[in-house]
């Protein structure tokens, strides 16, 4: 079986971030340009209805559909995406898909993923 990802979101309401914590972290510059956020945590896989099943009574991720097409299932966790994609040959497994306050799109293939940026204003 695929074991899940683990993906963590900080809160920053939290009673842990002050408000000093809040400004540095907002004043942060990515080093891909701007502000960037997780959109899509897109994952390649041999069977994707078998992966989903597995992730339904691992997890509890109810899977559905994906706009995307090509047999893909999404699920929202959080404000992200994450995906289950069929696995093509000569792809990489991993897609992470990010949005910036950058300006253009760029695709960049580093540590055995494929990293999407695209700016905030476009799809």
């Amino acid at each position: 079986p695929t074991i899940p990802p683990f993906l963590i979101e900080h809160d920053t309401a939290a009673a842990e971030w002050t408000d000093i914590d809040r400004a540095a972290r907002g004043a942060q510059v990515h080093p891909l340009g701007g502000t960037v956020r997780l959109e899509v945590l897109e994952i390649g896989v041999e069977d994707v209805a078998a992966t989903s099943l597995d992730f339904l009574r691992t997890i509890g991720l109810r899977f559905r559909p994906s706009l995307a097409g090509r047999g893909a299932r999404d699920v929202n966790v959080g404000r992200q995406i994450l995906r289950l994609a069929p696995r093509r040959a000569g792809s990489s497994a991993v897609v992470i898909r990010l949005v910036a306050d950058a300006p253009g799109e760029r695709t960049v293939d580093l540590f055995g993923c494929r990293w999407v940026l695209r700016p905030s204003g476009g799809r």
